[in-house]
C-alpha cells in the first residue's frame, strides 16, 4: 500500500457523497440521531401524565454540587431536549440539533472514523456540560437552572467540519451560500454575542451559549493539535482482550512510526517534520516500494 492509498493523503477540502456513503455506512452519526430521538420519545411516553419526570432524571442542573454522585447527568443531558409536551417546550430544539448532526456529522465521521467520531462527540457533550456548570457556579445568581440538549456537541461537530472543509459551500437558512469557514466564524460570533449579552445585561435567553462555546473551543483545539479520543474506548476493549491470549504477528515498527508521521503531516503540514522524521518517511517509502515490486513478481 502506497501513501496515496492512505486516508491522510486524500484531498482535505473536498468530498464525494457517493464514495463516502459506500465507505462508511451505516453512519455512527446517524445512529446517534436515532438514539437521541428514541430517548426523546421514551421520555414523552413516561411523561404522559403531564409531569416532567424524564427532564428531572436526565437534565444537568446548576445545583449538581449538592448531589455530585449523579454524574450520569453530564452525558444524559445531551440526549434529552426541550419537552414539547410541557409549557414552554418546543420540537424545534431536537429537530434543529439532529438536523445539524446529521448534515455535518457524516462528513466529519468520514475523516476521523466511526469510533473516533463517537468518542469525540461524547467527550464534547461532557465538556460542554462541565463548562456550562462551571460558568453557572461562578455566576452570582441563586436561581437553580438546568440544561438539556445536544447543541454543544453539535456545535463541536460543525466547527470541526469547518476546519476540515474550510472552502466547502454551505447554505445559511437554506438560502444564503457561504464558505464553511465564514459560517463557523458567524456561528461562534453569535454565541459570543449571546453569552456576553447574558452576562452584561442579564438576557433571559434559554440558550446555553456557554455550552456552545465550549464545544467550539474543544473542536478547535482538537483539530489544531491533532488530538485523538478513541483511547477512551480502547481502555475497555483492551481489558477484555487481555483475558484471551491471542498470538499476533510482530508489528512493523517502521510502519507504525510512519503512520504517526503521516498523521502529523495531516495536522500540521509537511514543514512541521524534523530531519529525523523526514528520513524515516523516506525509508518507509522505499520499503513499501520494494514490497510492491516483490508482489508484482
Amino acid at each position: 500500500m502506497g501513501f496515496q492509498d492512505r486516508h491522510y493523503a486524500q484531498d482535505e477540502d473536498s468530498f464525494s457523497y457517493s464514495s463516502y456513503q459506500s465507505r462508511t455506512e451505516p453512519f455512527i452519526s446517524t445512529k446517534i440521531v436515532i438514539a437521541t430521538v428514541v430517548i426523546y420519545l421514551i421520555a414523552w411516553v413516561i411523561d404522559q401524565d403531564g409531569t416532567d419526570h424524564s427532564y428531572r432524571w436526565l437534565a444537568l442542573s446548576s445545583d449538581f454540587w449538592d448531589k455530585p454522585w449523579e454524574i450520569w447527568r453530564f452525558l444524559t443531558y445531551g440526549f434529552h431536549h426541550s419537552p414539547f409536551w410541557i409549557a414552554g417546550g418546543t420540537l424545534y430544539h431536537i429537530a434543529g440539533n439532529m438536523f445539524g448532526l446529521y448534515m455535518f456529522g457524516r462528513f466529519v465521521e468520514q475523516r476521523i472514523g466511526k469510533r473516533e467520531f463517537l468518542c469525540f462527540y461524547l467527550i464534547t457533550i461532557v465538556l460542554c456540560g462541565l463548562g456550562w456548570l462551571l460558568v453557572r457556579t461562578a455566576s452570582s445568581s441563586d436561581e437553580v437552572a438546568s440544561v438539556v440538549g445536544a447543541s454543544g456537541g453539535v456545535v463541536g461537530v460543525v466547527i470541526l467540519f469547518c476546519f476540515m472543509y474550510p472552502n466547502e459551500k454551505v447554505l445559511l437558512f437554506f438560502v444564503v451560500p457561504m464558505k464553511s469557514w465564514v459560517f463557523g466564524i458567524l456561528l461562534v460570533g453569535l454565541d459570543l454575542f449571546g453569552a456576553m449579552g447574558r452576562s452584561v445585561v442579564g438576557s433571559a435567553s434559554r440558550i446555553a451559549f456557554e455550552a456552545h462555546l465550549m464545544g467550539a473551543a474543544f473542536a478547535a483545539l482538537y483539530f489544531k493539535h491533532g488530538w485523538r479520543t478513541e483511547w477512551i474506548a480502547t481502555m475497555f476493549t483492551d481489558r477484555r482482550r487481555r483475558r484471551i491470549k491471542i498470538h499476533k504477528p510482530k508489528e512493523d515498527k517502521l510502519a507504525v512510526q510512519a503512520d504517526v508521521i503521516l498523521e502529523k503531516i495531516q495536522a500540521h503540514g509537511r514543514e512541521s517534520l524534523t530531519p529525523r522524521e523526514e528520513k524515516l518517511l523516506i525509508k518507509y517509502s522505499n520499503q513499501v516500494r520494494k514490497q510492491d515490486d516483490h508482489d508484482e513478481i
